[in-house]
């Protein structure tokens, strides 16, 4: 298991001293106040600049209004975020300090049934175990093997679209753009 301590201590050097102030996280510039993302139309763009010019790496404390009247999907530890290309870069190659596996791949906080869900899905693994599995269902996934499947993934495509289309509307992310990686992985390996 990663040392936290160790690991705050390494996102906090990855801020920029010289310039940071000492940027609040206030209730309207927190990533889980609701109003924020539709009052920005979207991702606070704005915001994520501020950061990265005062203090790249702030901590995102939870809030209590996000968690009331909620039984689940609740945040009472908060969660670093990084706003820096390169950080993020940095992060996602350093599996000794930076896995999933410790506390899950979502911001909520889980209960021990629900982070040992997440420790058997291929993201939650622990790093060796991770490592292991890609060498395994990679090959088929090669930039030749995907070429070869295009046709395929086309009419998954098409078939998720029209699964969506007589509602008139849908969740994109929930309702399409999840569906493709797993109707693909899934595909493929019945293939």
């Amino acid at each position: 298991m990663i040392n936290r301590k160790a690991k705050n201590i390494f996102l906090r050097s990855l801020r920029n001293e010289a310039t940071m102030t000492n940027f609040p996280c206030d209730a309207e510039a927190n990533l889980l106040n609701a109003d924020l993302f539709p009052a920005s139309g979207g991702p606070p763009h704005e915001l994520f600049d501020a950061w990265r010019e005062a203090d790249p790496v702030p901590w995102n404390p939870p809030v209590a209004a996000y968690s009331q009247g909620r039984s689940h999907r609740l945040v009472h530890k908060g969660f670093w975020v990084l706003t820096r290309y390169q950080d993020v870069f940095e992060v996602s190659r350093d599996p000794s300090r930076f896995t999933s596996h410790d506390e899950g791949f979502l911001i909520w906080d889980l209960d021990d049934a629900e982070l040992a869900r997440q420790q058997a899905n291929f993201m939650g693994m622990r790093p060796e175990d991770h490592q292991r599995m890609r060498h395994l269902v990679m090959p088929p996934f090669s930039p030749k093997a995907m070429v070869d499947l295009k046709p395929r993934i086309d009419q998954l495509a098409k078939d998720i679209i029209n699964s969506v289309r007589p509602d008139g509307s849908c969740e994109f992310v929930f309702d399409v753009a999840s569906k493709l990686p797993v109707y693909t992985f899934c595909d493929n390996g019945n293939s």
